[in-house]
């Protein structure tokens, strides 16, 4: 019955999809989105999907379906074709097997981690012999008394061995959608524990001691790393700060720190007995990754500078420069990829004046 209930849910959500795309594709004129949809359906590598795709878009009911359809299989295309990311020091567009483990591993809080650890201990505990004898000689009875966990598990499983595979590593973000459900999960394994220790007060005074004094490290965790969220690390690493040194892209560096840059060479009084004393910062070269305007706010301050250029060039001036671009161009690529990656080893030679947000390096060169 709960599979029924379970295929029921997958139908409601396929149907909500359509609304939403109704609204998505308002205002698209039908004749730009078949030629859209016609120029990117046809690079997909499964042609009987590009084709189906671009069936849809012809067909004025099946519009919606289309551009969601489009969307979806432009995912699965940038996920095998990857994207160039550095990792613990190397760069590839191949991505690594070892990625999002250990992304997750150091970009959520420890607390997450000792309550997954006790969930799965108490999930152990469970499986004494006799259980697990009888889950094997009463499987259809285990998996309807157990069928949301097993449903939730399924997905965990499936979504991390896709990640996993996958050759596009830009982010935790990618894995975002388990999150619920590992919430869920670890909730569901707290509950299981009181249940069985309710009647020793005891057990309950110290179970609760220990739950609320992982709640408050994990609501500290968060609140701690205001107001520069997205370059949070936990304490395996020595947090935010270190961040750079193992990942960047949208781990840490999708270009939110460009105002903060701005303000910072606004306000910045060069302090005495420095090599820049007394100059305030008229100009600065800025290598930035992110979708604003560098020129819009820096007006008339800013130069463009990119790894390409020549480190003569920068002789006596300052330069900002974005962690990804940074760690990208002074690492080691992997056996295969075809690129440059030392552009910017030379700054190794150089200190940071500031670290913007975590994310942004300046430098002054003399």
């Amino acid at each position: 019955m709960k599979i029924f209930k379970f295929i029921l849910i997958m139908i409601i959500g396929f149907i909500l999809v359509y609304p939403v795309y109704v609204f998505h594709i308002a205002k698209y004129p039908v004749e730009k989105q078949i030629s859209d949809t016609t120029y990117l359906a046809s690079q997909f590598p499964f042609k009987p999907a590009g084709n189906t795709v671009i069936w849809m878009s012809k067909q004025p009911i099946l519009r919606p379906y289309a551009q969601y359809a489009l969307g979806l299989f432009m995912v699965f295309q940038r996920a095998t074709g990857g994207n160039t990311t550095f990792f613990l020091g190397d760069v590839t567009n191949q991505g690594w097997k070892s990625y999002f483990p250990i992304i997750y591993a150091i970009k959520e809080p420890l607390a997450l981690h000792i309550f997954t650890i006790i969930a799965l201990l108490l999930l152990a505990a469970c499986g004494t012999k006799e259980a697990w004898k009888k889950i094997f000689t009463s499987l259809s009875r285990f998996v309807k008394n157990n069928f949301t966990e097993i449903a939730m598990l399924i997905f965990l499983v499936i979504y991390w061995g896709a990640s996993i595979t996958s050759n596009l590593n830009i982010g935790i973000r990618h894995i975002l959608p388990t999150f619920p459900f590992v919430y869920v999960l670890v909730s569901g394994q707290m509950k299981r524990l009181f249940e069985k220790i309710k009647h020793k007060k005891g057990l309950v005074i110290v179970s609760w001691c220990l739950i609320a004094g992982l709640i408050i490290w994990y609501a500290f965790a968060s609140l701690s790393s205001f107001p520069y969220y997205l370059t949070y690390f936990n304490e395996l690493i020595g947090g935010a700060k270190n961040g750079y040194i193992y990942v960047t892209d949208s781990n840490l560096d999708w270009g939110q720190d460009l105002k903060r840059l701005v303000k910072w060479v606004d306000e910045f009084t060069p302090p005495a007995g420095t090599a820049f004393a007394g100059n305030h910062i008229q100009k600065i070269k800025v290598d930035y990754f992110g979708g604003a305007t560098v020129e819009y706010y820096l007006k008339n301050k800013y130069e463009p500078w990119h790894a390409e250029n020549d480190p003569a060039k920068a002789k006596g001036s300052w330069l900002a420069i974005s962690a990804t671009f940074l760690q990208q161009n002074r690492a080691v690529p992997t056996k295969g990829f075809p690129f440059q990656t030392n552009r910017y080893i030379w700054l190794n030679a150089y200190t940071p004046v500031t670290v913007i947000g975590n994310s942004i390096f300046v430098y002054y060169i003399p």
